[in-house]
């Protein structure tokens, strides 16, 4: 069974204008929920190339390679080819941490979750049932990282603790410390009877 969006090409113009307005008015939501998503991806892209950008500048003001006088030119200057001309991002570093701050990123091959996705991806009525596999896999396995002892079950959040790159086990112990400060306020909180 072949599937595809609600239009239409008949030579009736009252038909296919009635059909192609439906198509469209059906797809609104999901134009709305796209356009929302791209929305915080180019804020979280541009976020982090700025902050690389001006964290390389500082470390090159340090050793001496650039004056202080000249870091906003530097960083200006490159954030302005972060973006191509057609509008693509060209920094995959600044790309990948914007996918994940929107939960988007690609799943880990080789495992249930992809498997799934791949499923629902090949065989489209399975989306009547499974329609979001990916951001929901994000979300739950962004929340294991963040949980004590838990964040122990995550092979991604093992390596990035253990890694050899300082900025790589800065930020998953900044993930680790923030999900442990959130789960304290929370155990405070229903301890005291503040929350259920």
């Amino acid at each position: 069974v072949d599937f595809n969006a609600i239009t239409s090409s008949s030579n009736n113009p009252v038909v296919r204008n009635v059909v192609n307005g439906l198509g469209t008015t059906i797809r609104l939501p999901s134009r709305f929920l796209m356009a929302g998503d791209e929305f915080f991806k180019q804020i979280n892209y541009r976020a982090d190339l700025y902050a690389r950008l001006t964290s390389e500048a500082a470390d090159m003001v340090a050793s001496g390679k650039i004056e202080k006088n000249d870091v906003a030119k530097y960083v200006a200057d490159r954030v302005a080819t972060g973006i191509n001309d057609a509008g693509a991002a060209t920094s995959q570093a600044s790309l990948d941490f914007a996918r994940e701050a929107t939960f988007t990123q690609e799943l880990t091959k080789n495992t249930a979750f992809r498997d799934v996705q791949n499923f629902t991806n090949k065989h489209p009525l399975a989306k009547m049932v499974i329609p979001f596999v990916r951001t929901p896999t994000n979300i739950l396995k962004a929340a294991v990282q963040r949980t004590p002892v838990l964040h122990m079950a995550s092979s991604s959040m093992r390596d990035a603790l253990k890694s050899a790159d300082p900025k790589v086990a800065a930020s998953a112990r900044g993930k680790l410390a923030t999900g442990s400060m959130l789960w304290g306020m929370a155990v405070i909180g229903a301890a005291n009877g503040n929350i259920t």
